[in-house]
C-alpha cells in the first residue's frame, strides 16, 4: 500500500493503488459500500477503473492484489476475480497472476466468474486464456494416489454445474483442456462425450431424473456424499426428504435450511443440537443473531414461508449466537465505537433478515467487549459512554440502551469528543446509525480532519447506515473514510481491514 502525507488541511487524496484495494474490501471504487450488492454485478465504471489501474500501475497494483489475498483481507470473493482478471490481462503481471489463481480458484464459481471477467475486460481467446480458463482443473486433475482429489473433481461438477453465464462444458470448449488419464471419464461425462463411472455422478444422473420423494430418498441413501444441490427442487418440497439431509447439513447450509425444514415438519426430537451451535460459530455473531432471529419469529423478512419454530432450535441458535464470540481475532487497532441509541433504532429494520437497528447495534457493541482495546459510546444529540458488562446478555444489553435518555442524531459528536478531550490514538471511528440523522454545522469528515491533525494523523472513519438508504458523510478522496449503507456480516472483516491501513 502506497502511502501519502497530508496537505496543510489535514486532508488526503485518493492514489490509484488505494483506489484498488478499497475496491477489494468493498467491491466499490467509491467511498461507499452498498449492503447485499449482487453477486459479482460490477458497474461498467467500476470495471474500467480496475482495469485502467492495473494497466497504468502494473507492479504497485499487483502487490495490493497479493497482499489482499495472502492475508484474506477480502470479505467477498468476486472483487478479487476481477482484479485477478484484469493482472491476467496485463502483460507485466500476467505470470505472476496465474501464480496468484491458486489460492484464489477454488470452486466451479470461482472459475465462471474469472473466465466471464476476463472477457468483460477485453481479454481475448489466446493461449494464455485457454490456460487461466483451466485454473480449477489443472488445481484438481492430479494422478496422486488414493481418490480425495478425484473425488473433489466430481463433486464440483455436480455441486457448481453452472454460474455467470457458463457452465463447465462451456470452459472445457474454450480451454481445450486435456485432462489425466486417471479422470478422462469424468470430463467425458461432464461434456456428455461418455458415461457416469464415478459413484458420486451416477447418484447425481439417478437424483436428477427422480419424480418422487419416495425416490430421492432411496438416491440420498445410495450416495452419502450427494449434496442437497443435486435433487430437483419439486422434491425438497417434502418432510422425509429433508430428514433424509438433515445428517449431512452443517455450516451454513445447515443454518440456511432450519426454517425451511421446520416448514416442512422436520422433527429434531431426540437429535443432539450441539452441531447447530457449531455451525453459528462458523458465523460473525451479526450472521448467527440474524439466524437466531429470523428462525424465532417464524416466517421470513421475504416470500411466503412460515414455520412453527421448535423451543430446542431456538435454544440452540442463541447458544451459537453467544458461542460465536469465542472465535472473534482480537484486534490491535483501537476503534471508537459510536453507537446511535435514538428510538428510530427499535422502529426501523436494518438490511440483515430478522433484526431492527438497535439489534445490529447491541451485537456490534458486544463484538467490541471482545476485541480490546475500545471504546464504546451511545450518541443521539449527545455523547454517553456505554457501561456494558462483558457477560451481559442481548436482551440485557438492549434494555440498557433503550433507557439512555436520547435526542436527534448527530454523527459528528465522536470526532468532536475525542478531539476536545485529547484521547489520543484513536485507528478508527465506527459509527453506527439508523440513517435519521439531524446535522447541523460542519460534516463528520470536518472534525475527522480535526482530530487527524492534533492526535492521529492515521485516523479513519467509517459510518454505518445499518437500515440502509442514501446518505453522503465520507469524503470520497480520502482513503480513510467510509459510508456503509446497509449492513451485512462481511462489514466488521471490511473495518477491521479500513482501520489497520497506514495513510502516512
Amino acid at each position: 500500500m502506497t502511502t501519502q502525507i497530508s496537505d496543510s488541511s489535514g486532508r488526503y487524496f485518493i492514489t490509484p493503488a488505494q483506489i484498488l484495494e478499497r475496491f477489494l474490501l468493498t467491491g466499490s471504487t467509491a467511498a461507499t459500500y452498498k449492503a447485499n450488492d449482487k453477486f459479482g454485478d460490477f458497474p461498467a465504471d467500476v470495471m474500467l477503473a480496475v482495469k485502467t489501474i492495473m494497466e497504468r500501475f502494473p507492479k504497485e497494483s499487483f502487490k495490493v492484489l497479493s497482499e489482499v489475498v495472502y492475508l484474506n483481507k477480502a470479505p467477498r470473493k468476486p472483487p478479487v476475480l476481477l482484479a485477478l482478471a484484469a493482472a491476467l490481462n496485463v502483460e507485466e503481471t500476467r505470470k505472476d497472476a496465474q501464480g496468484l489463481s491458486l489460492a484464489c480458484i477454488h470452486t466451479g464459481t470461482d472459475q465462471f466468474l474469472l473466465t466471464k471477467f476476463m472477457l468483460d475486460l477485453g481479454r481475448g481467446k489466446g493461449r494464455s486464456f485457454k490456460r487461466n480458463v483451466n485454473f480449477l482443473y489443472s488445481s484438481l486433475d492430479c494422478d496422486e494416489k488414493g481418490d480425495y482429489f478425484r473425488d473433489k473433481l466430481a463433486l464440483q461438477m455436480i455441486k457448481y454445474r453452472n454460474r455467470a453465464g457458463w457452465t463447465h462444458r462451456d470452459l472445457l470448449r474454450v480451454g481445450h483442456y486435456k485432462p489425466s488419464e486417471r479422470n478422462n471419464d469424468l470430463f467425458a461425462w461432464v461434456t456428455g462425450k461418455g458415461p457416469a463411472t464415478h459413484p458420486l455422478l451416477a447418484s447425481y444422473e439417478q437424483a436428477s431424473r427422480v419424480k418422487t420423494p419416495e425416490e430421492a430418498v432411496r438416491v440420498l441413501r445410495s450416495n452419502s456424499g450427494l449434496p442437497w444441490e443435486a435433487l430437483p427442487s419439486e422434491v425438497l418440497a417434502n418432510k422425509e426428504v429433508w430428514e433424509e439431509l438433515l445428517p449431512r447439513l452443517r455450516g451454513p447450509g445447515l443454518i440456511r435450511n432450519l426454517a425451511r425444514m421446520s416448514s416442512y415438519g422436520v422433527s429434531l426430537e431426540g437429535k443432539p443440537l450441539e452441531w447447530i451451535q457449531a455451525s453459528c460459530m462458523a458465523n460473525h455473531p451479526v450472521a448467527a443473531l440474524s439466524a437466531w432471529r429470523t428462525y424465532s419469529q417464524g416466517k421470513g423478512d421475504k416470500g411466503s414461508l412460515t414455520w412453527n419454530p421448535d423451543p430446542r432450535v431456538v435454544s440452540a441458535l442463541e447458544a451459537g449466537f453467544y458461542a460465536s464470540f469465542g472465535l472473534l481475532k482480537k484486534s490491535e487497532s483501537k476503534v471508537f465505537f459510536g453507537l446511535d441509541i435514538s428510538s428510530s433504532m427499535v422502529q426501523n429494520q436494518s438490511t440483515v433478515a430478522g433484526l431492527n437497528c438497535r439489534e445490529v447495534a447491541a451485537a456490534m457493541a458486544m463484538v467490541a467487549m471482545k476485541q480490546q482495546p475500545y471504546m464504546v459510546f451511545g450518541f443521539s444529540h449527545r455523547l454517553i459512554e456505554l457501561d456494558i458488562k462483558d457477560d451481559w446478555t442481548l436482551s440485557q444489553v438492549m434494555h440498557y440502551m433503550g433507557n439512555i435518555p436520547f435526542g436527534s442524531t448527530d454523527c459528528s459528536l465522536p470526532m468532536r469528543f475525542c478531539t476536545e478531550n485529547s484521547v489520543p490514538d484513536v485507528d478508527l471511528f465506527a459509527i453506527y446509525t439508523d440513517n435519521e440523522t439531524n446535522q447541523r454545522g460542519n460534516k463528520p469528515s470536518y472534525y475527522l480532519t480535526q482530530y487527524r491533525s492534533r492526535f492521529n494523523p492515521n485516523a479513519k472513519l467509517a459510518t454505518v447506515a445499518i437500515q440502509g438508504g442514501a446518505f453522503s458523510i465520507a469524503d470520497p478522496n480520502d482513503p480513510g473514510q467510509m459510508d456503509f449503507v446497509g449492513f451485512d456480516p462481511t462489514v466488521p472483516a471490511i473495518m477491521v481491514s479500513l482501520a489497520e491501513q497506514k495513510l502516512v
